[in-house]
């Protein structure tokens, strides 16, 4: 071989070695979601920006995994969750990883305060506070419990459950929401009761939050 054909053969080893390290890049993680802080039991998604990556590794900040590209996660507890996104390339296993901070609230404390309501024709006093977890309240009608609800977001569910007025034997169901209205929180809620002959009734409790007293 000579010299001219080993630098050819050299030049050219060289121009293929370089063409495929060019080949291989560093992946990139990125993710974003749609807004600054949450509720509990809302539902976050989040979407994934990575580049050059094919395969990814969430860790939610909750004891959560997932190996979703674009996961979505409800947290259940408020508090500030630190999201970490590992994204690796499947051809040279190199990796990228990004943290984020999601911040959780929760979805019942917006509803907690006293209240000047109406039901069933007459005027009450409304106090309502937290329930057991951070998705509940808890109704409190002139110092007797009046019903127990959840709510996500601005919206309330009320289920099944006893009821402390003698007129109706039971709550069936009843749904509502918390509004803003003229910087003032209106709750609004439709119930639907049962008699002890098993009628069911319509019935809306209209409640305007009291301010704070200083």
């Amino acid at each position: 071989m000579t010299k001219a054909m080993r630098i050819v053969r050299f030049t050219l080893l060289c121009f293929i070695l370089a063409s495929v390290c060019s080949c291989k890049v560093n992946p990139k993680a990125c993710f974003q979601t749609d807004k600054q802080s949450y509720e509990t039991g809302e539902t976050v998604y989040f979407l994934n920006c990575s580049t050059d990556a094919d395969k990814f590794e969430w860790d939610f900040g909750d004891s959560i995994i997932s190996s979703d590209k674009n996961p979505s996660h409800v947290y259940l507890k408020a508090g500030s969750y630190l999201v970490k996104l590992t994204s690796r390339a499947y051809n040279d296993n190199k990796s990228d990883y990004i943290k984020n901070t999601v911040i959780v609230n929760q979805a019942n404390t917006k509803f907690t305060g006293s209240y000047q309501a109406t039901f069933d024709d007459q005027s009450y006093f409304l106090n309502v506070t937290e329930g057991k977890d951070p998705n509940s309240i808890v109704l409190m009608m002139s110092n007797r419990i009046f019903c127990n609800a959840d709510v996500t977001g601005y919206e309330i569910v009320v289920e099944t459950q006893n009821f402390w007025n003698s007129e109706y034997q039971y709550i069936k169901d009843g749904t509502g929401s918390l509004i803003l209205d003229n910087d003032q929180f209106v709750m609004t809620i439709d119930i639907v009761v049962v008699d002890s002959i098993g009628t069911e009734n319509l019935l809306e409790l209209k409640a305007n939050k009291l301010p704070v007293q200083d």
